[in-house]
């Protein structure tokens, strides 16, 4: 596996991301693959994540993994934004900076692909959809204090 792969999996937060959904680290053709070799017109919800509303986002921050696309600090292996299925996009979400009360109604209901429920992840993720015309705004502010506070941390 590749040195950032092994961050990736090194964090303990994001196990829950990574056991969500269900990525077998055991097998050795695990695909694995930066945004811009990955890229392919038939994945509606990675071109929605990483070219529509994570547009002002480098490239060095979006990754395929296995069927699903995630959005990850380069430098620390930090999951901060995922696509799974056809269309269900999900990211951190800083509901304090927005003035948003956080609940699990941010957690909890429909995405374009089923009912989902993502509260085993923790407090701080939301569905994108939640936040209707706002996506983009919501996910650049999730990149922004992720870059900060892991630089800071680093």
């Amino acid at each position: 596996m590749n040195e950032l792969l092994n961050k990736i999996i090194d964090i303990p937060i994001n196990s829950l991301v990574l056991n969500y959904l269900k990525i077998d680290f055991s097998d050795d053709l695990l695909y694995f693959k930066n945004w811009g070799k990955a890229r392919t017109e038939f994945d509606e919800g990675g071109i929605a994540l990483f070219d529509e509303f994570g547009i002002n986002i480098p490239i060095e921050y979006k990754y395929s993994i296995s069927i699903y696309n995630i959005m990850v600090d380069p430098n620390t292996g930090e999951i901060f934004a995922f696509h799974r299925g056809r269309y269900s996009l999900f990211l951190k979400c800083d509901f304090e900076y927005f003035g948003i009360t956080n609940s699990d109604a941010y957690r909890k209901g429909y995405t374009f692909d089923c009912i989902t429920d993502i509260t085993e992840l923790g407090k701080e993720w939301a569905f994108m959809d939640k936040f209707e015309d706002s996506e983009s705004e919501k996910l650049e502010r999730t990149y922004e204090l992720i870059k900060k506070r892991n630089a800071n941390n680093v």
